[in-house]
Formats: C-alpha cells, structure tokens, sequence
C-alpha cells in the first residue's frame, strides 16, 4: 500500500484480482512427487494465499521496473559494524557523489562477515522510527526492512519498518567485531607560537589511554582559551590523579590543579594542545537546533569508532561513566540531554555485549534528559570486568556478587521444542526453562550459558550471541536524507546492532538466471532511478582457472574482456577456448537455432513453459523468425519469445561496448565548439523568495527567460557591505552566469543539495521545512520551482503536498498530468471569431485626480 497501484488500476480491479484467483487456483492443482516437491508447494501455496490477501486490501501493481530499486534505506546516524569499526552510515561513501558508489568494505552479518560492494545515495524521504523497550531504535524508509523473529516456528523473517507492530520481537547483535584491530592515524601538532608549548608532544594513533581521557572529556570537559579544562568531584583524588599520569604520558604536559567550589579542576594548559584536539575530532559538536541543556554536544569520536578495538570501546566507555556516570544499587548508569549520544553509547555498549536499558525524563530546565542504564546486575558485572572505572568510589558501589536468581528482562529466544531437547526429562533445570518459555517467550540468559557450557549447541549459541528486544513503539520520523549498502552475498547488515536488509542489484548479482546464456560478457543496465551500471560476467576467472590458465593470463585475459566486450584475439587465449565464453549477443553469439535446441533439451523435464528469449541478431529477417519459430515446434516447446537487438527504443540491457567503438571508428573529426551565452532579455519574469533557516534571514531572486529556464540568481543575505553580503554576491553573479551558458539547474541542484553547515534546521517555508544549510534550502527550492517533477522525484525533491500523497499510497504525478491535461485542452479548444469593430467614439480625457494632473491637462 505504500507504493500504490499502477494507473488505471481502478478501472481493471475486478478483472485483475479474477487473474490472479486463476494463478492461484493454477498453482493449487500442481501434483507433488516427493518430500522436496511438497515443501516447494507448500511454501508457492502459502506466498499465493498472502498474495491474495494484501492484493485484495492494497491493489496490485506492475513490479518489472523496481527490480534495481532500492528495498529501503537508513539515515546516516545509523552505526554499521564494520571492518573499520563502527562507522556512520553516511561516513561510508561520499552522501554528495554519485547515486551508486563503488566500496570494498567488509561488514558484519548473522551469517557471518560479508563483503559490501557500493554504497547507495537514496535522498530524501519519509522514515518511521522504531523504538524498542530498551530505548534501542532504528530509522529508515517504509520499504526498509530488518529481521524479526516469528515466535510461532522460531525463525527469523524479514519484516518492513511500516509493518512492525509493537510487540513485535527484533534480534540483536552482540559481541561482535569484524576483523582485526586498526590503527587509526592522528594529524601532527601545528607550529609552536608559544615557548611553553615547543615541549608538547602527541600521540600517532589512537590509544587506550587517549580514548580514556577522550571519554573523560566528553562526560566534564571542555576546550577554553587556555587548552583542555576537566572537573573532577572533590572526593575523587585517585581520579585526578589518573588524569595526571595520563596527561604526562600522552603528551609530555604536567596538568594544573586548581580547588574550586566542591571540585576539582585538572587544566592541561596548551593552546597548541587544544587546536590539535579539536583536528583529531576529540571536541563536541556545535549545539544544534534540538540541543537542550547548557554546554555543547558530545559524541563518540569517529576516530576512536574506527580503532574495530574493544579495548579502545571500553577505555572510552570507562572515562566517559567516571566523569557523568552514577552507580545505583550496584547498577551503573549515564545521563545525557543529547538523544543521538545516548544512542552510540546504547550500540558501543552492545558491542561489548552489555545490554542496557534507556529512560527519558526531564532536567530541571525542562529540557529532555536520556538515562542509559545497565540492563541487570548480570551486565552490571561483566561491565565491571570489561569496562570499569577511573576510580575506587565508583568502583566500590559496583555489584561483587552474582546474582542468586537469573538477571531479568533479557530472555534468550528459542523454539520450545529445541528447549525440551536441551533440557530433557530429568533435567535439574527443566522446570524453570519451560517456565520461562511460558511466561516470557525465553530463557534468562545466565540460565542459558549454562545450558550452554553443559551442551555447547551450536544453535543455543548463535541465540546467546543476540539480544532479543520486544518493539515498543513505530512512529513517523519526518522526511530525512537516507542511504544503503549493497551486499551481493547475502543482502543483510548489522547497523545498530539489528539485521538489517540492504539495496539489491540486477537479481542479487547473479551473471545469468535460469537457462539462458549471459547477454555480454560485459553489459550495460538503465537504473530505474537514472544512470547506468556496467555488469562484468564474475564466472570468467573461474572458467579460465578451471581451463589451466595461470593467474597473469587470467588478469590479461579479464582485462582485455573489460576493455573489449569479448574474448577475440584476446592475449593468451587459445582459440578452442573461444566457444566457452560464447554469449547471447556480441562478436560471438549463439545462434536463434542454439537458443531453441538449449530450450529442447530441458522441456522434457518441465510440466510448463520455458521463460526464455531466443535472441536474434539486428540484421534477422523475417524468413530467420519463420525458422525458429517452425523449429521450436518441431521440438517441442511449449512457448518461445523472441527479440531482436534494438527494436525497442529505451533498451534497459545491452552489450553497448561494440556499438560505442563502432561509433567512434565512424564520428568525423571532433569539431571545437565553445559556448555560448544566451543573456535574459532586459524585461523577464521574476520571483522573490523570503526565506528563513535557522533564524537567518534572507531573499532569493530567480529570474527566468519568457520562454522557460531558469537564468538568474541573486540572492541577499547579510547586512550591506559585510563579507557574508559579498560573498553571496559573488556566488550570486557565478551561478547566473553559468545558467546562461547552458549550465542545467538540475546539476546546481544535484551538487548543493544535502551541503551541511551552519545555520542549518527549521526554515518557514512549508514544502522544506528542515534544511542542512542555506544553500540546501536555496536550491530546493528552485528545483520545486523551476524544476519538472521527474527530475524532482529522482532526486527526492517532493513537496508538501506531493509527499503526502506519496505516504497515502496516492501517486503524486498525477498533480502534475491534470495540470498538462488542462494546457492540452486549452491549447486543442476552438478560437473564437474576432466580432465586428465598433464605431470608434472620440477618446475622453481622463477626469483629474490632483492639482498637478490639473495642470498638466491645462498647460500639456
């Protein structure tokens, strides 16, 4: 229902839904054979019985051209465990290049680590929010989906984030990292300006020791115009201490400790300290426009996330909880008035394998406060043992004892049926495992380890690696930028500690489907969202490898391939090899009759009809599809389909490598043209924006030429005469001028929208109602003027109106083909005759209106 159904699908409902009743009455008269047949039917029987279910309620619609869409995608805040540790989602690829992105990044799965290939620039749309119990979320469009577990059969099913319901059971990644830990380089001290700082030294990389003081810092630090200022509790002197021996070691400085009202304050006094600190990304953030509480706003620093290095996780977390953490009832816990903060603490906390639940209240200054607490005293006490304090107070309020019963509210899930086959009749914990399956679904996880340790299965094992986390709420999460990765093995990633569903390509990257020979050995395919991607056949080093070629002919061979589009002539390659690598179209295609015998051979074993092309050279002629055609039924075939290269005009697949060389054999001699530059006419259309982002005020005035286009820009903002005035100025003159010569608005459009810096958030205007800086607002807003919706949609430039249309399931284009079929009409309606002149009269004087009018009417 999000996506809607196609046009015209109301008028051809009935007849529709009477189809698709017979497929599935079709597949229910299919007789089985044997145990594999019956579970394939079963399986085809209960995806009709859904089909039919969710066509009845939402329609149907054509899906040929979303088969490269995107299956839904994150915001960039989202944390993804990497090879290069966590890492950011919109840190991956560049959120201002191209659409699709190569990558060569491994990333964590539940089957294990897998390779992501690109990562994916999906633009602006509605998201929904999911919030656990725990306070865990995920963020992401209505078509995302993640994995949930069915706690009927115990299996884990994929799940859309518009269908999840609270209640709804979510598995959660733990303790787990992928690959090795990395070194992550620091940038070098700046120039010494001050005698006292030519003595400073840095570290080359992240350490321990400097996320724990950087975790120190993001709890009671801040940067001054002295260098690094930290507030240490009077009845904390041990950890002012430690504060010393790491500020020596680290960068060869003695701190300066001063008394102040109930605390201590620990100085490290360098200027040239605290602009390198601020270099290596160890400062808070500017407050943005949702920040509450006074100071500015922490983060866990990418480079520290980059280290892939528990011991640098839990160093973080152990400054972090001495300087802002409180102990209660041996149960340590963090407040913070920064959501997304709590956010990366909850998922670096994960990582670490500690469960933890999130509470949110209020501050005295009425601001939101989010309280991030160990899950039980079970996780209280492996923090402890991974984590711990600075200090001994703290670390005394800690729980030393495990607990006598199971740590509650963090159950491990497993079919009933597998826990009666762990825990058999006889078994001193049977009662209580069936009785916690009862009531809770699961077993306490310190049960479980030991059910484990007595029985080491394999299964219970995978289930101890998850958290498993009921849904608590699903609500909408506003319009945002959002992005994917694409992971051919197994479509699937972990980001933000839950199995997440990625962007697919062409069939899950498979190089051919069914019985059908690969088009090209090298293809070209049209994206649905625009653009094109080229598909190199991943079966050719496998084949030549097998054939007894050695890895340098591989490589010469394969880059020939790329280059050329087949194997002819290729560099080692014996020519008896050449039919192996024989393809559907290019230099050595099968022939129509191949296609057909291919089909032949296979038929016998088929109940229905081969879904395959039999594909004919341009230059076929009438007499060859006679021929093919008379041979398929000689043979057999209970159907055969037929294309012939480039009849169609928008041809989404093609072995375009041969026709672009053949173009190029044949162009004449490149002719230099210039450009040429096509001045507005002195009297045009104009508008005038005012505008506002984040308080900032500002107006835009956007002239066109009279027949259409966008030719001038200028915009004000700033007082007169001051540098912001002048550069925008500046910038104003550049952009018009390229307008003029013939520079397209959509690739203005394509390269500022999403551009973050300050003043960024709320604007007045209510089709963009947050924007990352002025200029995304700016060309937003002439994309939704002076832009087509097309070009639009394919950027995720909606506005208001065209956006809730979309999330209605309504199809925001048809605003637009009402508008075009007005103008049709207006334009095909019939002209009327001119009437007859009327006698001209003698002209009146106008009446004056003002003494200066009446003298003007007296004098001339």
């Amino acid at each position: 229902g999000v996506v809607g159904t196609y046009a015209g699908y109301a008028r051809n409902a009935e007849a529709h839904k009477r189809v698709m009743r017979k497929h599935a009455a079709a597949n229910d008269e299919i007789r089985t054979l044997d145990e594999m047949d019956k579970a394939v039917h079963a399986a085809a029987t209960k995806q009709w019985k859904n089909c039919l279910e969710v066509g009845e309620k939402n329609g149907y619609r054509n899906a040929q051209a979303s088969l490269l869409a995107p299956t839904g995608c994150l915001t960039g805040d989202t944390l993804v465990t990497t090879g290069r540790g966590l890492v950011r989602l919109s840190e991956i690829g560049d959120v201002y290049g191209d659409r699709w992105q190569d990558i060569d990044l491994a990333v964590s799965t539940d089957e294990g680590p897998r390779q992501a290939t690109k990562f994916f620039v999906n633009g602006e749309e509605p998201t929904r929010l999911v919030r656990t119990e725990g306070g865990y979320t995920v963020q992401g469009t209505l078509t995302h989906r993640v994995k949930v577990v069915n706690e009927q059969t115990g299996e884990w099913e994929w799940k859309r984030l518009a269908d999840i319901e609270s209640g709804d059971l979510l598995p959660m990644q733990m303790s787990t990292l992928v690959g090795e830990a990395r070194a992550v380089a620091l940038p070098v001290l700046d120039q010494a300006y001050y005698t006292g700082d030519r003595a400073l030294q840095v570290p080359n990389e992240v350490t321990p020791e400097l996320a724990e003081l950087a975790g120190y810092f993001m709890g009671d630090g801040s940067l001054h115009a002295k260098g690094i200022r930290l507030c240490v509790a009077d009845t904390d002197l041990d950890v002012v201490e430690r504060l010393r021996v790491l500020s020596k070691e680290l960068f060869g400085l003695e701190p300066k400790v001063s008394q102040q009202e109930g605390y201590q304050e620990v100085t490290l006094q360098s200027v040239r300290l605290a602009r390198w600190w601020q270099a290596a990304g160890l400062a808070k953030d500017l407050p943005g426009v949702d920040h509450a509480g006074k100071g500015w706003t922490p983060r866990v620093p990418s480079a520290i996330l980059e280290t892939n290095d528990a011991e640098c996780y839990a160093a973080f977390l152990s400054g972090l909880f001495e300087a802002d953490g409180t102990v209660l009832d041996g149960v340590p816990s963090i407040s913070t008035a920064s959501e997304s903060f709590a956010g990366e603490v909850r998922t670096l906390l994960l990582m670490l394998g500690l469960a933890t639940t999130t509470r949110e209240t209020t501050s005295g200054f009425g601001g939101r406060i989010f309280q991030v607490r160990l899950r039980n005293v079970d996780h209280a006490l492996n923090y402890g043992e991974i984590v711990g304090f600075m200090g001994g107070r703290k670390a005394r309020l800690l729980t030393e004892l495990e607990p006598v019963r199971s740590a509650k509210k963090d159950y491990v899930v497993l079919p009933r049926a597998d826990w009666e086959r762990l825990v058999p009749v006889g078994h001193a914990s049977r009662d209580a495992v069936l009785q916690a399956v009862r009531r809770h679904g699961g077993v306490a996880r310190q049960l479980a380890r030991s059910i484990y340790l007595e029985s080491f299965d394999e299964r219970l094992g995978h289930a101890l690696g998850y958290l498993f986390e009921r849904v608590d709420v699903n609500e909408d999460g506003g319009v945002q930028p959002t992005y994917d990765l694409s992971v051919p093995d197994n479509v699937t990633y972990v980001a933000n500690g839950m199995v997440s569903h990625n962007t697919i390509g062409l069939m899950m990257d498979c190089d051919t489907t069914g019985i059908e020979p690969d088009l090209a050995l090298v293809k070209f395919k049209k994206l649905v969202g625009g653009g094109s991607m080229q598909i190199v056949n991943h079966t050719v080093p496998r084949a030549l490898k097998n054939l007894g070629y050695q890895q340098e002919q591989i490589e010469a061979i394969v880059e020939y391939i790329a280059e050329h589009g087949h194997v002819i002539d290729a560099p080692g390659l014996r020519q008896e090899h050449y039919e192996v690598f024989d393809c559907a179209m290019g230099e050595r295609a099968i022939s129509p009759m191949g296609h057909v015998r291919m089909m032949a051979a296979t038929q016998p074993f088929l109940s229905g009809a081969i879904s395959k092309t039999v594909n004919m050279p341009e230059q076929a002629t009438v007499e060859d599809i006679e021929r093919v055609y008379f041979e398929g039924w000689k043979l057999g075939l209970k159907a055969l389909a037929i294309y012939r290269d480039n009849c169609k005009v928008g041809q989404p697949l093609s072995a375009a490598k041969k026709k672009e060389e053949a173009k190029v054999e044949q162009a004449p001699a490149p002719v230099e043209v210039r450009p040429v530059r096509k001045r507005l006419p002195k009297q045009r259309p104009a508008t005038v924006t005012r505008f506002s982002v984040a308080g900032a005020e500002g107006y835009m005035t956007a002239s066109s030429y009279p027949d259409d286009g966008l030719g001038e820009v200028f915009l004000k903002l700033g007082k007169q005469g001051s540098t912001l005035a002048g550069v925008m100025d500046a910038f104003s003159m550049a952009i018009s001028i390229s307008l003029q010569y013939g520079v397209p608005l959509e690739t203005w459009v394509e390269k500022f929208t999403n551009m973050r810096f300050e003043p960024a958030g709320m604007t007045d205007d209510p089709d963009i109602r947050m924007a990352t800086s002025v200029m995304d607002y700016i060309f937003r807003r002439l994309a939704l003027d002076h832009l087509p919706f097309e070009t639009r949609a394919e950027m995720g430039i909606l506005s208001a109106k065209e956006r809730a249309m979309q999330v209605n399931g309504e199809d925001p284009a048809s605003l637009h083909d009402d508008a075009q079929m007005q103008e049709n009409f207006a334009q095909t309606a019939e002209i009327s005759r001119p009437e007859a002149e009327a006698p001209k009269q003698a002209a009146i004087a106008p009446a004056p209106h003002s003494s200066m009018e009446v003298i003007e009417s007296r004098q001339g």
